[in-house]
């Protein structure tokens, strides 16, 4: 433990306290003069990508939030969690934090910064420890059939509690760090903090944890992915929609970097604010692998995508459709049975948007009153007959999937 850093304070004179408060938190070394006035930052980097992890958090966040809640209307565990970490990170954004050394700063204003950077770390655990659960329950639901124990169900089951059990003790350390917690941004308060060298040391070792959780969190679904019955081409763009973890990983090696390179003892202010830059970003990535499963779904009802993937789907199959069609009918030939309907005189046609908001109703309904004959999972789902055009749309949510077979079901069978 450290003792106070500014013995007697309560006995100072306010003048005293004021000349304390005035001067640079941080001496300046040889040769070097603090620069009180307009001290340097690197804003000029920070903004940017703070600004482009804003809009990536706003906007992945807020379609999962509109397909959950207009769309597929029906909200479970795995959302709630979702979004209490997606309102703490937007928190910490909209706060914000800036890279300026001790020495740069009175200590007046450096009281400020480690203060935030105090409470960012346990914005941080906060946030990892309610995503992560969040995508490994939605995970679970996703690809376990229901009522199903097989090693996918444990493994994301054990996951959690390492997660929950990882984070709490994070969130517990950080606010024992010192006593009063109060004395890590006002060193002159009476109290103690624990050792600085042991402080870099329980960092370092609980980034290399976090870093190998996001290692298994990525690699869990994979195998499960590559058995599906897909075509190979399938598997691949599914993969790569649950390999967006990636990005969680390059940031999760920064911060394992910044921890090993901050100069705790010295001028751990500017190191520590680039800390929170990668964390920001591993937090920011992983409130995308948590929203992006959910996306897709938030499209199905407008009218001009559906329009647009018809009209795609059209110009690719034209080549082919030709060629096996001698009436040269290319929506007979090659559309999907999923986008055709038998009409009253017996031909089919193109679902109007009518028919697809009844679809979507229907779907509503059996979701609101518990049908369950639809596949549980994307596990069951890949086993349906057919050619599985729309049925392969996995990275939806559950009851997207739902969806989709209810539909291959229903209007699949007037297929050629």
């Amino acid at each position: 433990m450290s003792s106070s850093s500014f013995p007697g304070w309560d006995s100072m004179s306010s003048a005293e306290q004021a000349d304390i408060l005035a001067s640079p938190a941080l001496a300046a070394p040889n040769g070097t003069v603090s620069n009180l006035i307009n001290p340097p930052n690197r804003n000029d980097i920070g903004i940017p990508v703070m600004a482009t992890f804003f809009a990536l958090v706003i906007i992945t966040g807020l379609l999962r939030l509109y397909s959950r809640v207009f769309v597929v209307r029906n909200m479970k565990l795995e959302d709630y969690l979702g979004f209490t970490a997606y309102c703490w990170d937007v928190f910490a954004m909209v706060n914000g934090i800036y890279s300026t050394g001790a020495l740069d700063l009175r200590h007046a204003h450096a009281d400020d910064l480690v203060q935030w950077i105090w409470i960012y770390r346990l914005i941080y655990a906060v946030v990892m420890l309610f995503a992560k659960a969040a995508i490994l329950l939605e995970w679970r639901h996703l690809f376990v059939p229901t009522r199903t124990r097989n090693w996918f169900f444990w493994a994301t089951t054990a996951m959690i509690v390492v997660n929950t059990v990882a984070y709490g003790v994070a969130i517990i350390m950080t606010c024992r760090r010192c006593n009063p917690p109060k004395k890590i941004w006002q060193p002159w308060v009476d109290g103690t903090c624990a050792d600085l060298y042991s402080q870099k040391s329980t960092d370092i070792a609980t980034s290399y944890i976090n870093l190998v959780m996001d290692i298994v969190i990525l690699l869990l679904p994979q195998p499960v992915i590559w058995k599906l019955k897909l075509t190979k081409q399938r598997r691949i763009g599914v993969s790569l929609v649950f390999s967006l973890g990636v990005f969680v990983l390059v940031c999760a090696i920064g911060r394992i970097h910044s921890n090993t390179v901050m100069d705790y003892i010295a001028n751990s202010t500017r190191g520590g604010a680039i800390n929170m830059i990668w964390a920001y970003g591993e937090a920011t990535f992983v409130m995308v692998v948590f929203a992006s499963p959910g996306i897709p779904r938030a499209f199905t009802k407008q009218a001009w995508v559906v329009s647009l993937v018809s009209t795609f789907r059209s110009w690719t199959r034209l080549g082919d459709s030709t060629k096996g069609n001698s009436n040269g009918s290319v929506w007979a030939r090659k559309t999907p049975p999923s986008w055709s309907i038998g009409g009253s005189n017996g031909k089919r046609r193109k679902p109007t948007q009518s028919d697809l908001d009844l679809m979507e109703t229907r779907d509503a309904e059996n979701l609101e009153s518990g049908y369950n004959n639809y596949p549980s999972s994307v596990s069951e789902l890949a086993k349906l007959p057919g050619d599985g055009t729309w049925n392969t749309a996995i990275i939806e949510m559950e009851e997207s999937a739902r969806f989709n077979a209810s539909s291959a079901r229903g209007l699949g069978q007037h297929g050629p």
